[in-house]
């Protein structure tokens, strides 16, 4: 009920499966901070009127990416203890969005700095086929133009333009992290930046890898991560919303009782493909309303509606491929 004046409200969850809701307890789930903000009381609700409790160890699960099935100790909810290297990191490089000479570049690669202070930013390029600027097929290695764009710059990200100042990658060689290494060793509370955003990187790259993040074999936070972002408190983001729920949100019944509809809202990062071999980041929002009505005791119609547009005003990719077009499926429910 409402807290305002203890009017009904009703909410819907929507689930990926049985098997994860089941995994994440059948509860409401919304921590008491979000309750108190949309004005709820849900305590009539008993025990399912609590917190999801998120697992900290996942028992007999098939890791994709070593073959081998065992316990995997998870840090955050996340962050698996069976994460290693493999293959050499440096943790003095990493992606990121940067602007240069009042050019802005996504995803570009950045490293350093040496012991002079200095970076070298990797800003893009590859091969075309000249005649018609097309990204070059490995079985045709003729008539092409090949670009590599970087720059040398220093922690202000502007240029070095003296020939004479070269970035020195053997400074670098000691903070190389070899194949193997624990995610959990990369850094500490007292590590720097980089290292902290590399290990976090490497994290969640093999999260998502190892297929946790999918398995449903437990309940897990929803984790979205910006690979744009330089600073390792930015790069992360866990949810209080289980990874198999699809959305939770206010349910409005129609006046009939034959039915009624969702309105959800939810932020994320996605990427976009350009250039053939190139991604920009982008952060996202997802629009969606759900409409189910009535057909008879033992089927549903459902009319699902969703638009994705981008708040990455500065990124043109970005603006282009999240539009605000709108994609609607129609489908039924049974019951």
């Amino acid at each position: 009920m409402k807290t305002a004046d203890a009017s009904p409200i009703h909410g819907l969850q929507v689930w990926d499966s049985e098997t994860g809701f089941n995994a994440c307890g059948g509860k409401i789930g919304l921590p008491s901070s979000v309750k108190s903000e949309i004005g709820v009381d849900f305590s009539s609700n008993g025990a399912a009127d609590s917190t999801f409790s998120f697992a900290t160890s996942v028992t007999n699960f098939l890791d994709q990416v070593t073959s081998t099935t065992g316990t995997v100790t998870l840090t955050d909810n996340w962050k698996m203890s069976t994460a290693t290297l493999q293959h050499s990191v440096n943790p003095g490089c990493s992606a990121t969005d940067i602007t240069i000479g009042g050019t802005s570049y996504s995803m570009a690669w950045k490293c350093g700095p040496d012991n002079a202070s200095l970076y070298q930013v990797s800003l893009g390029g590859g091969c075309v086929v000249t005649a018609t600027s097309k990204l070059a097929e490995v079985q045709n290695w003729s008539g092409m133009t090949c670009v590599n764009k970087w720059a040398v710059t220093n922690s202000s990200n502007f240029v070095q333009t003296s020939s004479s100042v070269n970035f020195n990658w053997t400074d670098l060689n000691a903070s190389q992290l070899a194949s193997g290494t624990s995610y959990s060793s990369i850094a500490n509370s007292g590590s720097s930046d980089s290292a902290k955003l590399a290990q976090l990187q490497c994290y969640s790259e093999y999260y998502y890898r190892s297929g946790l993040e999918r398995s449903g074999a437990a309940c897990l936070p929803r984790v979205a991560t910006d690979w744009s972002s330089s600073n390792p408190a930015d790069f992360v983001k866990v949810n209080f919303r289980p990874s198999q729920m699809v959305f939770f949100d206010q349910y409005k019944p129609f006046p009939d009782g034959s039915g009624g509809t969702i309105l959800t809202r939810q932020e994320h990062y996605n990427g976009v493909q350009v250039n053939g071999n190139s991604w920009v980041n982008c952060k996202v929002i997802d629009t969606g309303g759900l409409s189910i009505k009535k057909i008879s005791d033992s089927k549903l119609l459902a009319t699902y509606q969703s638009s994705e547009i981008s708040t990455s005003t500065g990124k043109p990719a970005c603006m282009a491929k999240f539009s605000g077009k709108k994609t609607t499926f129609v489908f039924y429910l049974t019951k």
